[in-house]
């Protein structure tokens, strides 16, 4: 298999260090830079670039020659749009606003060192294959409405009730737009913690969505050894296990 080959930009820490080690091993080829302004001047032959959070403030600093200590985010949709390669931000912890803030602005995903380097390189791989898995367009997932705390869903106005857990599994399977979501990410979003038991908990969880899906649009469909990810129909299909 031909590796693909990502540009990182980032201090060596341990956490980073046991990433880059994770992502080899999934066929990925990584090249270090030591400052991010290069990439600023180069537009970098690759299949993705993974820069540290630090290391974007800092390229800020020196095309700007601002001396403020915060990401510029339209600088950064900039850098984004030149490039057109997914950009993955490695954040110094979890800022849920920032995160927001960074995807919006063209970043492909987020990732931290309080989440497990599996999962970090399972979000990266989603990230980057987000457009091979599917073809739906984005507006056919903005007619599925899920509340997690009212425990319904709407499906072109049409109101299913769920758990808590089925909706919080729904809601992640339509933020991917029809990419894979692995399985540990699913288990981790609902439980914050990945085991044995947790995983036989996720099968539980996924076969009650597809039983209350049916009749709908919307599949939830396996991939096998990676994890699930949603189909949504033009026509309406009695059966949604696939």
């Amino acid at each position: 298999m031909r590796k693909r080959k990502m540009i990182v930009c980032a201090l060596e820490e341990e956490w980073i260090a046991r990433l880059l080690e994770r992502l080899r091993q999934e066929e990925w080829q990584t090249q270090m830079i030591d400052h991010a302004e290069t990439l600023w001047e180069v537009q970098a032959p690759c299949s993705a670039i993974m820069i540290q959070e630090e290391e974007l403030t800092e390229a800020y600093r020196w095309r700007t020659k601002d001396a403020g200590d915060s990401i510029c985010l339209q600088a950064f949709r900039e850098f984004a749009e030149w490039q057109k390669v997914p950009i993955i931000v490695i954040l110094q912890q979890r800022d849920d606003r920032l995160e927001e803030q960074l995807l919006r602005a063209g970043a492909a995903e987020c990732v931290c060192p309080e989440q497990s380097t599996d999962l970090a390189a399972c979000r990266i791989a989603r990230a980057v294959s987000k457009n091979v898995v599917s073809d739906v367009p984005m507006t056919e997932w903005e007619r599925v409405i899920v509340d997690s705390e009212g425990g319904q869903v709407q499906i072109d106005g049409y109101p299913i009730h769920m758990s808590r857990e089925e909706c919080i599994l729904l809601k992640r399977l339509l933020q991917a737009e029809g990419a894979v979501v692995y399985r540990d990410e699913l288990v981790e979003n609902l439980w914050s913690e990945v085991s044995v038991h947790s995983r036989r908990r996720l099968d539980g969880v996924v076969q009650r969505v597809r039983k209350r899906l049916y009749g709908t649009r919307l599949f939830i469909v396996s991939k096998y050894g990676k994890g699930y990810y949603l189909q949504y129909h033009k026509e309406e299909n009695g059966s949604c296990f696939v």
